[in-house]
């Protein structure tokens, strides 16, 4: 029995379609939320707040201010983006913080300056890497853990 080019193309078609209905599509969806992976797991507030940006809800200062009170202070974290999940990447927000602090409002900063010490100014200091040690990072990534 012979199936023709047509009925194949339709019943491929028809499968991926049951595919996408059955565990939900994924296309769009950024890699680090994994709410799409099937698992049924609740995402984490640094996942939350990373859906709100992708969703263009609060934008990319905001979004690290609330990572920060996520990390640091999670009463001061609104309400939506508050989570049961223990946060999976904190060891890497004094980094994303620091390469991206020009990225960020003024009142971000300041902020954000409570918790984490700013870069320092590359004019003031050289080329502001003199205090980046192994013991600062390691200061650094226990005050996350």
């Amino acid at each position: 029995m012979r199936i023709s080019a047509r009925r194949r193309v339709a019943f491929l078609v028809a499968i991926a379609v049951a595919a996408a209905l059955a565990g939900g599509c994924s296309a769009g969806r950024p890699e680090s939320e994994p709410a799409g992976d099937g698992s049924g797991t609740e995402l984490d507030s640094f996942g939350l707040i990373e859906a709100a940006v992708a969703a263009g809800r609060i934008d990319y200062s905001t979004s690290i201010l609330y990572k920060v009170y996520a990390a640091y202070e999670p009463t001061s974290l609104p309400e939506e983006y508050r989570s049961e999940e223990p946060l999976r990447r904190a060891a890497s927000l004094v980094s994303e913080v620091e390469r991206n602090w020009n990225r960020l409002s003024e009142d971000d900063r300041s902020e954000i300056a409570a918790y984490i010490d700013p870069p320092a100014d590359p004019d003031e200091q050289g080329t502001g890497l003199d205090d980046v040690t192994p013991d600062r990072l390691e200061h650094e990534r226990n005050r996350l853990d």
